[in-house]
């Protein structure tokens, strides 16, 4: 039988969407099954039932940290911003990365996140500039344009 937390990640809704609504789902139905058990003085399934909502949460929470890199990386390849390594010298995970316990994906750790959107900042602050050196010519130009056409149509009215 599915589950509404089934029906939900079957959606076409967006990614995260999909997973903060599936992480309401999961909250609050624990939370009335512990509460339940807890009134019902069961200690033991409350607890049971406790260690279960945090690694369904953690689940959840381990594909919103991948989500997030995978959107940060695509933004940092697109400016071509050099990548924080993966592994070190002593091939090790650097700093950076973590492994995620249940699926295996190679997250950023906030200190990866925090160095990468740094560096994406950087470049597209950089684009911007360039951008507004532009710019700072436009209404020259357009104001050349202007003169001429103002010439010539005085020219060609006499």
């Amino acid at each position: 039988m599915l589950t509404l937390v089934q029906i939900v990640g079957a959606l076409p809704l967006p990614k995260s969407a999909r997973l903060a609504w599936q992480r309401t789902l999961i909250d609050r139905s624990y939370r009335q099954d512990i509460s339940s058990a807890r009134l019902a003085r069961n200690h033991q399934r409350a607890e049971k039932l406790e260690g279960q909502q945090r690694f369904e949460l953690e689940m959840i929470q381990e594909e919103e940290d991948h989500l997030y890199t995978t959107r940060l990386l695509r933004n940092a390849r697109r400016l071509r911003v050099p990548i924080p390594p993966l592994y070190g010298a002593d091939s090790k995970l650097t700093g950076n990365w973590e492994e995620s316990r249940n699926f295996g994906y190679y997250i950023l750790t906030k200190h990866g996140i925090a160095q990468l959107r740094e560096e994406i900042r950087k470049e597209i602050r950089w684009h911007n500039e360039q951008r507004a050196h532009w710019i700072a010519w436009a209404p020259a130009i357009v104001s050349v344009i202007l003169a001429l056409t103002t010439l010539v149509t005085a020219f060609f009215h006499r």
